[in-house]
C-alpha cells in the first residue's frame, strides 16, 4: 500500500505568458495567465526558504487537463469550493487560502515569515507589484470594453 506524505498542496502549473504579447494571440493564453495568478509562488518560496520543502509532496498539473480533472474530484468533498493552490494539511484537513497554508507551514518549522529574506522579498516585492499591475490591467480592460 502506497502512502502519500502530508501536508499535499495543489498548483496549476506555471509558465508565460509574456508581458509584451498583445492582441488576439495573447488571448490563447488566458487560462494560462489565471492560473499563474492563482499559483501563488510564494508558497514554493516559503516551504524552499524554511526547509520544508522535500518534506512536503506537491502535485503540479496544466489547466483543464485529465489531471487537474483527477486533483478536482479528489479535493471536492473537502472544499465547498476547489480553488488553487489548495493543501490538505493533516488528515480530513484542507484549506485553500495562501496565508493559511503558510501559517500552517510557518508554525510546523518554528519560523516566522516576517523574517524570511526571500520569502518577503518575493511577496512585499515582485509579488505586490505583479499584482498590483494585474489588477490595474483589469480594470483598463473593463473600462475598454465599457466604452
Amino acid at each position: 500500500m502506497k502512502t502519500s506524505r502530508l501536508p499535499t498542496y495543489f498548483l496549476s502549473h506555471g509558465g508565460g505568458p509574456w508581458p509584451y504579447m498583445t492582441g488576439g494571440f495573447r488571448s490563447n493564453f488566458d487560462k494560462l495567465e489565471q492560473s499563474l495568478i492563482e499559483m501563488r509562488a510564494e508558497l514554493r518560496l516559503f516551504l524552499l526558504e524554511s526547509g520544508l520543502a522535500s518534506d512536503v509532496e506537491t502535485r503540479d498539473f496544466v489547466p483543464d487537463s485529465e489531471q487537474e480533472a483527477k486533483i478536482r474530484a479528489e479535493l471536492q468533498p473537502h472544499l465547498d469550493k476547489v480553488s488553487f493552490p489548495s493543501a490538505q494539511l493533516e488528515p480530513g484537513r484542507y484549506v485553500t487560502e495562501s496565508d493559511d497554508i503558510v501559517a500552517f507551514f510557518a508554525a510546523k518549522a518554528g519560523r516566522d515569515p516576517a523574517g524570511m529574506t526571500v520569502y518577503r522579498n518575493y511577496v512585499d516585492g515582485v509579488f505586490a507589484m505583479s499584482m498590483k499591475l494585474w489588477k490595474e490591467n483589469q480594470e483598463l480592460k473593463k473600462a475598454a470594453s465599457a466604452a
